[in-house]
C-alpha cells in the first residue's frame, strides 16, 4: 500500500515540477540563460514522465524499472496487433480477466489493477520478480538467443517472438522428437533394472530406457497398493543414501553403494521376522537413517566422521 501511494506521489510531484518549469519558461522568454534554464528542466521532467509514466503504478522501483527496461508496454501491444491480424502468438486464456489469485500476488508487489488488464499481462508483470528455470531457458539456448534473459517474462518474450516464425517452431518440434527418440534409445538406468529384479523378472539383455519404461507403466497397474509403496520407499531411500551429499550430511554415512544397500535391507527384513515387527516401523517406513544405521552397523567403515 505504501509503494502503491508513493507511486501516486510521484507523479504528482513530477507532473508539479513540470508544470512549474513550463510556466517558468513561458513568463522568462527573452531572458536569455533563465529562460533556457527553465524550458531545459521541463523538457527533462516531460521526457521522464514520458519514459516512466507508463508504468507509473507499479509501486516497486526495481519492477517498474525492469518492467520498462524489457520494453513490456511495446511487446504487450505488438500482441494485440498480432491478434487483430489473426497470429494467435499466445494463449486464448491470455487476453481472459486476471484471477483472484492474481490480483492478490499482484498487490503484494504493490502493482495497482489497470482497467483492461488481461490475465496474460498480469502474469507477465508477476513473472517480471520470478527467475527463469535452468531447463525452461533450452529453447533460447536452442536458437542462441543474443540477449540476456534475467526473468520469467524475458524468456517468455522472446519465445513468442522466436515462435511466431513457423519455421521457427518446426525446427524446435523436430528437436524435441529426436531427443525423445535419444532418450527412449539410451541404455536403461540402474533402478529401471532394479524395478525388474523387484517384481521377480529378468533383466533383459540390452534393455533400453524406453523398453524399461514401458514395462514398469504395465508392472505398476498389476501391483498392490502396498508394493506400490514399497518400491517409493526403496526408491526414495535409495536416492537419499547413493548422494554423497545428503547421505554424509544428514544421515552420517558415506555414499552407499547398491549392493551394500540391499544387503542391509535384506538384514533389517530378516530381523523383522525375527522379532515380529511389523514392515511399516522398519526402512518401508521410508526413513533412510534406519537404513543408514543398519549399514554403518554391517559395516563400521561406511560411517562418515567429519574431518575438522
Amino acid at each position: 500500500m505504501f509503494a502503491v501511494a508513493y507511486a501516486y506521489l510521484r507523479k504528482f510531484v513530477c507532473i508539479s515540477l513540470s508544470l512549474l518549469f513550463g510556466i517558468a519558461a513561458i513568463s522568462s522568454v527573452g531572458d536569455g540563460d533563465y529562460a533556457f534554464v527553465a524550458f531545459s528542466g521541463f523538457l527533462s521532467m516531460l521526457l521522464f514522465l514520458v519514459r516512466e509514466g507508463e508504468f507509473w503504478w507499479i509501486g516497486d522501483q526495481e519492477l517498474r524499472q525492469a518492467a520498462i527496461k524489457v520494453g513490456l508496454k511495446g511487446h504487450w501491444k505488438k500482441l494485440e496487433k498480432w491478434r487483430k491480424a489473426g497470429y494467435e502468438a499466445v494463449d486464448d486464456w491470455y487476453f481472459d480477466e486476471p484471477s483472484e489469485s492474481q490480483l492478490s500476488r499482484l498487490s503484494d508487489m504493490s502493482i495497482r489493477l489497470r482497467k483492461g488488464m488481461t490475465k496474460g499481462q498480469a502474469s507477465d508483470l508477476i513473472g517480471l520478480g520470478e527467475v527463469p528455470g535452468h531447463e525452461s531457458l533450452e529453447v533460447l539456448r536452442f536458437f542462441d538467443w543474443p540477449n540476456d534473459v534475467h526473468s520469467e517474462t524475458e524468456r517468455r518474450m522472446a519465445m513468442r517472438l522466436l515462435f511466431k516464425e513457423p519455421e521457427n517452431l518446426s525446427k524446435w518440434e523436430g528437436e524435441c522428437e529426436s531427443r525423445e527418440r535419444k532418450r527412449l534409445d539410451a541404455p536403461a538406468t540402474q533402478m529401471q533394472k532394479e524395478f525388474y529384479r523387484f517384481v521377480g523378472k529378468g533383466v533383459p539383455k540390452g534393455l533400453r530406457f524406453g523398453q524399461a519404461e514401458e514395462f514398469a507403466a504395465v508392472e505398476a497397474r498389476r501391483l498392490s497398493e502396498s508394493k506400490l509403496e514399497e518400491w517409493d520407499a526403496f526408491v526414495d531411500i535409495w536416492d537419499s543414501l547413493s548422494d554423497r551429499d545428503e547421505a554424509q550430511d544428514c544421515y552420517g554415512v558415506k555414499k552407499v553403494s547398491l549392493p551394500v544397500f540391499k544387503a542391509a535391507l535384506k538384514a533389517l527384513d530378516e530381523e523383522s521376522v525375527a522379532h515380529d515387527v511389523d514392515e511399516m516401523d522398519g526402512w518401508r517406513s521410508g526413513d533412510p537413517q534406519i537404513v543408514a544405521d543398519k549399514v554403518i552397523e554391517m559395516n563400521p567403515q561406511m560411517i562418515y566422521i567429519e574431518e575438522n
